[in-house]
């Protein structure tokens, strides 16, 4: 049953990209190379590699798999947008420097939790349904710490764009 959901998304997902690829040639590939390009690239084609990667992964890493790749995409889209914080201020160097010390400070720790948590996971295979993978059954509480993270760096990024917004105008 759980084989069929995750073929079916993977289909749904590559007639996506059918859809847009006119777009995308005409926007992206058909221009010079930079390095907005190259961002868009690896964000829109990520997941290709995440999908694949889902497809063909036994049952036993599948979990952790994709709660690895979550946060892979979900890192790289926080850089992305802390590049345009960046932009917004003009590439001053004190902004460079506080954005980067603050990126370390909130994701490094999260990254951190994160692993203690799934470490902590303990599961046991369901016998009459086998096929739904493993069934949770306890660990760690300390998830909602990465959520509290999260919040927190949000929180910053929106602060500095509020400043940025109103020094500007």
């Amino acid at each position: 049953m759980f084989e069929n959901q995750t073929v079916s998304s993977a289909v749904l997902f590559l007639y996506d990209w059918v859809l847009m690829l006119p777009v995308e040639l005409d926007v992206v590939w058909s221009k010079k190379l930079q390095p907005l390009n190259v961002l868009y690239i690896v964000q829109r084609y990520m997941p290709f590699v995440d999908t694949v990667a889902i497809l063909f992964t036994g049952k036993d890493n599948e979990l952790i798999y994709r709660y690895l790749m979550l946060n892979v995409r979900y890192v790289y889209t926080i850089v992305v947008l802390t590049i345009r914080t960046w932009a917004f201020w003009r590439n001053d160097i004190r902004m460079t420097i506080g954005l980067v010390i603050f990126f370390l400070g909130c994701w490094a720790p999260n990254l951190y939790i994160m692993h203690l948590y799934l470490q902590s996971q303990a599961c046991k295979q369901p016998s009459p349904l086998p096929e739904i993978g493993c069934v949770i059954l306890g660990g760690k509480s300390i998830l909602f710490l990465c959520w509290v993270i999260l919040m927190v760096y949000e929180a910053g990024e929106f602060t500095f764009n509020l400043f940025s917004s109103v020094a500007s105008h």
